[in-house]
């Protein structure tokens, strides 16, 4: 019985530490903002290459920070502050 537990333990403890490593290696983009100033236009890459988002005008991305494999990206215009989160502003269909 004590094996059992023993073992539970061990697996238990392999996926804490992996979720704990997961969590810091995966990218945390800045939306924050205040004021549509806050935000602007950056390149935060994904598999294919350029990803542009709307971001804090301070975050430094380290493309490629998106992990999709899916190519193209959206036609942002501009950026704006909305409910204190940066979104881009499409003309046409996004």
């Amino acid at each position: 019985m004590k094996k059992i537990y023993i073992i539970l333990i061990a697996v238990l403890a392999i996926i804490a530490v992996g979720i704990f490593i997961y969590w810091f290696s995966v990218p945390h983009i800045d939306y924050s903002c205040n004021v549509d100033s806050d935000c602007e236009i950056k390149n935060v890459g994904n598999y294919c290459g350029y990803y542009p988002l709307c971001v804090n005008k301070n975050y430094q991305p380290n493309p490629p920070e998106l992990k999709s494999n899916v190519c193209g990206f959206p036609s942002i215009d501009g950026c704006e502050c909305v409910e204190n989160k940066c979104k881009g502003t499409f003309s046409g269909n996004p």
